[in-house]
């Protein structure tokens, strides 16, 4: 049993920030301001000039996947299909993306008691590509445009409707394949972030990601990898760099000479910096997103480069 003292985010809805917070075996006894009864063994530690975040934990999400929905116009809090479709023609003509994303969708949480069709969606947005994912992220629903791009991959496979515009089981994997074949690399990373940040101002600070689906090459587990390295103690990923000392100093040094062989004293002359550190950060910066390119690129080609 331990009793944590200090600055307590408790993540609920008044962001109240608590004094105590008494632990056990990984459950949450009590968070408040009064020292609670009962606590005198404990196990006593101080926050000090940190603060402690109890998070929630997410135990199945496919991540990757949901980033890339997030980015889209998130439509949960829709109770008609008549105000997804308003809220799909307002963020038509503001988003500048070639292909529209929407998700949350759901036939229980509308009036409608069934989720947009086709013809719909046709209507909000005939020029672009349409992918309203379902609320579980197991199903969508396309406009014309995806559809017409998609046809050849789905219209053999178990859960495609071109009535309705429904795809579900592999006619939804396989159109979410070629959604996500169509962002950068760049791009995936970027949304990536933004879901990260996303969850943690919801009080998830722990997630089970369930990868290897949706993703040519399985990417996302790639990707996931790499995040997973970053934000296991919510630092960037942090690597060792050896300088070799400077060669150059003021004071006059015992040297050779190379052409004759005899023993000289060097003199050297003009500016010497004794710490390199402030100069060799660009290099160090530099190399490592050369390092990182190369690597994307012997496994993903150049196309990951495009959005740069």
């Amino acid at each position: 049993m331990r009793l944590y003292e200090g600055n307590i985010l408790t993540c609920d809805k008044e962001n109240r920030i608590a004094h105590y917070l008494l632990e056990d075996q990984g459950k949450i006894l009590y968070c408040g301001d009064e020292l609670p009864a009962g606590c005198v063994a404990a196990e006593r530690v101080s926050t000090g000039e940190g603060a402690l975040i109890p998070p929630f934990v997410d135990s199945h999400i496919h991540f990757a996947s949901y980033a890339t929905f997030h980015a889209g116009l998130n439509v949960m809090n829709a109770r008609s299909n008549e105000e997804i479709l308003q809220m799909l023609r307002e963020h038509v003509k503001k988003t500048k993306e070639k292909l529209v994303i929407g998700f949350g969708a759901s036939p229980y949480s509308v009036s409608d008691g069934h989720l947009v069709r086709r013809v719909q969606l046709d209507e909000v947005c005939p020029d672009k590509p349409l992918f309203l994912v379902k609320y579980d992220g197991h199903a969508c629903v396309v406009n014309t445009v995806l559809l017409n791009e998609v046809r050849g991959k789905v219209q053999h496979l178990r859960g495609f409707h071109e009535d309705t515009g429904e795809m579900n089981q592999e006619a939804f994997f396989a159109v979410s394949d070629y959604i996500t074949a169509s962002l950068s690399t760049v791009q995936l990373v970027a949304h990536m972030q933004k879901a990260l940040d996303d969850l943690a101002a919801r009080g998830i600070g722990m997630i089970h990601t369930v990868s290897g689906v949706g993703f040519a090459r399985d990417l996302d587990v790639d990707l996931e990898r790499f995040f997973a390295r970053g934000i296991t103690n919510g630092m960037p990923v942090v690597f060792e760099a050896t300088l070799r000392p400077t060669p150059s100093i003021a004071l006059p040094q015992e040297s050779v000479d190379l052409r004759t062989g005899e023993e000289v004293e060097l003199k050297i002359k003009g500016r010497h910096d004794p710490c390199i550190v402030h100069r060799a950060r660009s290099v160090v910066d530099s190399i490592t997103a050369l390092t990182v390119g190369d690597l994307l690129t012997l496994k993903y080609g150049t196309e990951w480069a495009k959005c740069i």
